[in-house]
């Protein structure tokens, strides 16, 4: 007997190698150009300091996350993280947390739908947002509600990028691996 081979069932292939072919056209053509200014037109302590306030208001879907998860000490690590960086960390555009030795713990709806028994479904290549699967996917749709940024735990859509330095943040962030996928893609 032949064994298929590790990895997500893919019952959509044609329509998500559609969808990578247009995320790559809107990599090419808006995210890259649009990510190539924010990273040169700001600092780099700017950056930092735009991506850990993003990540410190994305501590509370990972909060939620944890406890749903019955994972009393991550969630506990996590209100520390989050009350330290958001009081002493000027709402989070500073990291007191990491010094203080509070780990940055992740937790996502995904994993918490897993633990609770929920398979994966399908692969699935989302437009402007990427690859992901059905669970990680509604799962990331529960997290970007609780997130009050709304917008970091996805990735980038185009409709929000002409305003939005949380989009333009979240690009940026998220260029590099999600070039890293395309090309292990075209291979």
């Amino acid at each position: 007997l032949s064994e298929a081979p590790a990895g997500f069932p893919d019952p959509l292939e044609g329509a998500n190698r559609q969808t990578l072919r247009f995320n790559r056209v809107l990599d090419r053509w808006l995210l890259d150009p649009v990510t190539r200014v924010y990273r040169k037109a700001l600092p780099p302590p700017i950056k930092v300091s735009i991506r850990s306030a993003f990540r410190n208001v994305a501590a509370v879907p990972a909060l939620v996350n944890h406890v749903l998860q019955g994972e009393v000490t991550n969630a506990c690590v996590t209100a520390g993280r989050f009350t330290v960086n958001t009081t002493m960390g000027l709402f989070g555009l500073l990291d007191p947390a990491t010094e203080l030795g509070l780990e940055e713990l992740h937790a996502d709806f995904g994993q918490t739908l897993a633990k609770l028994g929920v398979g994966s479904g399908p692969y699935l290549i989302v437009p402007a947002l990427g690859p992901t699967t059905v669970r990680d996917g509604l799962g990331g749709i529960v997290d970007s509600c609780m997130n009050s940024a709304g917008f970091p735990q996805l990735r980038v859509l185009p409709a929000q990028l002409a305003g939005d330095a949380t989009a333009v943040a979240s690009a940026a962030a998220l260029t590099d691996a999600y070039k890293a996928y395309v090309t292990v893609q075209a291979s």
